[in-house]
């Protein structure tokens, strides 16, 4: 069973990102199969690197769209983000140096709880945001 199921509530209303956001939650699933399943370090940490590196390039993407439509809320955006890549890179490298225990349960739900909570609040603001400027005709 995955830890996170994709469903519509999820959804920002912007069609890039709602699928970035479905690959990033796919790439959680995987860490948590991967982990569930008690794979080698190597493979965690693999799993691990490419959540992370998909993580800065979606953060990138979405950062770009929030400064072309004018998003108000940009700068607070950007510290969320620039938090959890700090926090992401501190548990990476908790994990090279302790193996598998780096990669709890814990550390699990921190990142499902992060990714929940930003996409359905944080990230739905901006799709708002979006669709209220297109609805008014100035995008």
């Amino acid at each position: 069973m995955a830890l996170i199921e994709w469903n519509d509530t999820m959804s920002v209303q912007v069609a890039a990102m709602d699928d970035e956001h479905l690959h990033l939650i796919r790439l959680l699933n995987e860490l948590h199969a991967a982990v569930v399943a008690g794979r080698d370090r190597e493979s965690l940490l693999k799993t691990f690197e490419g959540l992370a590196v998909y993580t800065v390039y979606h953060f990138a993407g979405e950062e770009l769209l929030m400064r072309e439509v004018g998003y108000p809320q940009f700068d607070h955006h950007v510290r969320q983000h620039q938090a959890l890549l700090a926090e992401v890179q501190a548990l990476k490298e908790k994990f090279e140096i302790s193996g598998l225990e780096g990669v709890s349960s814990e550390v699990i739900e921190f990142l499902r709880r992060w990714l929940l909570t930003h996409i359905c609040i944080n990230d739905r603001l901006y799709g708002r945001f979006i669709a209220q400027k297109t609805a008014a005709g100035t995008s």
